[in-house]
């Protein structure tokens, strides 16, 4: 039981999309209670975990619920991927210009 809640306490986004990232803490999240006992510690666990980028846009989130926390995360994920995108193109573009 303690090695799973060790597993939690090191669970990190990685190259996981928000939605797999939420979905491996929500079932690791069981075995360490003392983590998620309240909303406001559930948002810090689950921040705790996340990819530098995504951190750093919701960071100063002021969600009060892990939903709305979520919600954001995943919404912000997806604006960040289509600015990643749109970089690309642009990069993509111009290199063929030249």
């Amino acid at each position: 039981m303690r090695i799973k809640a060790t597993e939690f306490m090191k669970l990190t986004q990685g190259t996981m999309s928000m939605t797999e990232y939420m979905h491996a803490f929500n079932n690791l999240s069981r075995y360490a209670p003392e983590f998620v006992i309240t909303e406001e510690k559930k948002i810090e666990s689950f921040k705790r975990g996340l990819s530098t980028k995504l951190l750093k846009t919701m960071a100063n989130s002021k969600c009060a619920t892990y939903n709305e926390f979520i919600s954001d995360a995943i919404t912000q994920e997806k604006q960040n991927n289509l600015h990643s995108a749109a970089k690309n193109r642009k990069r993509t573009f111009q290199a063929g210009s030249s």
